[in-house]
Parts: C-alpha cells; structure tokens; sequence
C-alpha cells in the first residue's frame, strides 16, 4: 500500500513513492515542505512554473499521469515533480533522508529561512568556540552557605529559574539578557573604553553585510514642454460700407476716360475708383506684411521644436542606457540577495559559537519572585534582574534539591 502522503494534493501523483516526513524533525518547513511551497504561490498558480524553472533550471522532462501533465526536475538529492496547479511531489535516492531531500530542494528554491547547510553551520560554529575557548568567562563561585540558602528558597518556590521555561525564550523573561548582558559590546571611543581581549577575539569572526534592496527604476522621461502653436491671423478684407461711402464722397460730375490703371492714381485723377482701389491696395500690403510676420514665427517655432526634439532624443537615449542598466542590476538581484543571506549566516552561526563557548560556563539563570514585575509574558514572570549559578554550582545543587523535596514529602509526624 502507498504511505499517505505528508499533506495530499487535488492531482495523483506520478511519483513512485510519495514523501513521507522524518520523524524527530523539528523544523516543520522540512517535514512539509509542499506546504511551504504552495504558500508561496496560493493564488499565483500561473507564476508558479515559471518560478520553478528560474529557481531550478529546465525542467529535466514532463510525464503524464492520468491525463495531467507534470513538469519534473532530478537532482541529486531529489527529484520533484510540479502540477501547474500548483501540486508539488517528491521522490529521493537511497541513502538521503526525507529532511535532506527537503532541506535540498527548500534551499534549492530559495524558501527556508536557513541559508547555509548544517554542514557549513557547523565549521562556522567551530570557528567561534575556537575563537573563544581562550576568553571563557569565569563568574564568581558562591559559598556553601549560599547555595544551602538556594536550595531552601528553590523547594520554598520563592525563586523562579530558567528550568522551568520549558524551552521557552529566556530574554523575554530575563529582560538582562534582551538588553545585551551577555553580549560583546564593542569598545566605545567617546567614553575611552579600552578594546578587551574578548572584543578583540571577536573581530576575528566572519563580519555580517547589509542585504541588497529592491531600487526604484529610472523615472520615465517626460515629454518636453513645446511653444505654443502660431495662432492663423485674421486677414482684412473690404469693407462694402466702406467702398459706398467712398463713392458717395470721391463721386465726380465728369467721367474721365482711363486709358491705363496708372491713370487712376496720376495726379489730379478724381473718380470714385481711385479712392476705393487704394484702400484695397492698403488692405492687401496689410494682409501681406501679416502672412509674412506668421511665416516667420512658423519657421522659428519649428527650429525651437526641432532643438528641442534633439534633446528629447538625446534623454530618452540616456534613459534607455539607465534602464539596462537597472535591469541588470535586478536581474542579479536574486543572486546578490542569496549570497549576502549566507554571508550573515555564516557571520551567525560563527558569533553563535563564539558567544555559546564563551558563555558556557553558566549553569542556571534565576532570580527571586519578589523581584519579578507587575507584567508577565506567556504566564511566566518577568524580571528587570538576573543571578546566576555556575554549570559546577547547578550540578552540586540539583541533587540537594531532589533530596530536600523528597525528604518534605516523605516528611513523617
């Protein structure tokens, strides 16, 4: 019989064996990692190929499984079958877990939180014990008195200890250790703080980089303000009143034989044309002077167009180069985004060793419940102070703290 499959899909699978989680897996994203993808793409499910085929290449081939096509990619630690839908599936090689076929392809697409392998966390890792081992801190040993007195307060519960978190966030009940308590501060030059030997070990470590932002593309080029256009003059044409009047006014009792049209304007010529051939004659040089003075600012509004259009040109060359530019620079956005990610793993799992090895001399944070502030977080109290108790200290303590707590029980009248 096939195993049920870790969160099934609407579509069959064409996988031979359907992924199964590993057990004792805490990390859900690598015991579900189906689930994981198809939060990524709900609702996408036209983007989700193609981001398959950015993230992992080609596809290797296609199969058909009962009339659906399946798009299919074979690695080496997985092969993974993909609907279009959006339905995912997954078979792997002998000797690799479920969760590092999972962690191989989630890395692979770019979707875990995580950015380097458990292999490369642990060099890293190994890099900050290394680098601290010779700068362990040592905390002062309490007196027997003193840790007698722990003990007695412990079974009276009048002290709350990091024991009983039950595995949860000890900064957020701690509020020392959210404020840095543990942490290597770096020298501050203002107050003259001399650099320690610890803050020097620790320059030693991978440094951390900025992750890449997404940048705004180049601002589209705006169209140029052109000159107004030339308004069509109006041309002057006769008056019909006019000319009446002129006849009325210029009229002669004699008629006067015109043999040529200069006659009309010789001197002495007095007919009711002369007059009103003369106030065409002014009305045409009027309309002439205005159709020139138009033509002019027509020919000089289509220079200032054309330098104008040269240099709109001119831009929307430049703005082409900048958008190449900023595509380039986006389309390695991924890349760069996915290695400065490592990086700052890198830089995290090597400060998590340095800070673990330098600090593993404590055994137990505690504090006494009057301490404790008016506010609790998750039912558990919070406290603006913290002491402490060695790993040496703890182990003597916890045994007395089991015979104390057995001989009040076993307590007889």
């Amino acid at each position: 019989m096939k195993p049920m499959r870790a969160d099934p899909t609407i579509y069959p699978s064409p996988a031979k064996t359907s992924f199964v989680p590993e057990e004792g897996v805490r990390d859900w994203a690598l015991t579900q990692p189906f689930i994981r993808i198809r939060q990524q793409w709900m609702g996408l499910e036209e983007q989700f190929i193609p981001f398959l085929t950015k993230r992992l290449g080609k596809p290797t081939r296609s199969v058909t499984h009962e009339k659906h096509r399946w798009k299919v990619w074979e690695k080496d630690k997985y092969t993974y079958y993909a609907h279009p839908h959006g339905d995912s599936d997954m078979e792997f090689p002998e000797g690799v877990s479920s969760a590092e076929a999972a962690e191989a392809l989630l890395w692979d697409l770019d979707l875990l939180d995580k950015f380097i392998t458990r292999e490369e966390f642990a060099k890293w890792y190994a890099v900050g014990v290394e680098l601290a081992t010779p700068h362990i801190v040592a905390f002062p040993e309490q007196s027997d008195d003193d840790l007698k007195k722990f003990v007695r307060d412990y079974c009276d519960g009048t002290i709350f200890t990091d024991q009983q978190l039950g595995g949860q966030d000890a900064t957020m009940v701690f509020m020392p250790i959210m404020f840095g308590a543990f942490a290597v501060r770096e020298p501050n030059e203002e107050e003259g703080i001399a650099e320690t030997p610890e803050w020097l070990a620790m320059q030693k470590l991978p440094p951390s980089v900025d992750e890449p932002k997404h940048e705004d593309g180049p601002d589209m080029v705006e169209a140029p303000p052109y000159p107004p256009m030339i308004a069509t003059p109006e041309y002057e044409v006769p008056d019909p009143q006019a000319e009446a009047q002129m006849r009325r006014t210029q009229a002669c009792d004699a008629d006067i034989e015109v043999q040529d049209v200069s006659d009309l304007f010789a001197e002495g010529a007095d007919t009711e044309h002369v007059g009103i051939i003369q106030y065409r004659e002014a009305i045409r040089l009027r309309n002439e002077a205005t159709r020139a003075n138009y033509d002019t600012a027509v020919a000089e509004r289509l220079v200032l167009c054309d330098e104008i259009n040269e240099e709109n040109d001119r831009e929307i060359l430049k703005h082409k180069e900048a958008v190449r530019v900023w595509e380039q620079r986006e389309t390695d956005f991924d890349k760069r985004l996915a290695e400065a990610r490592a990086t700052n793993a890198i830089s995290q799992a090597a400060h998590k060793g340095f800070t673990c090895t330098r600090l593993q001399n404590i055994g137990v944070l505690y504090e006494y419940q009057s301490k404790a502030m008016p506010r609790s977080i998750n039912g558990f109290p919070m406290f603006m102070s913290c002491c402490i108790l060695t790993r040496a200290e703890w182990d003597r303590v916890r045994p007395a703290i089991n015979r104390e707590l057995d001989r009040r029980k076993n307590m007889e009248l």
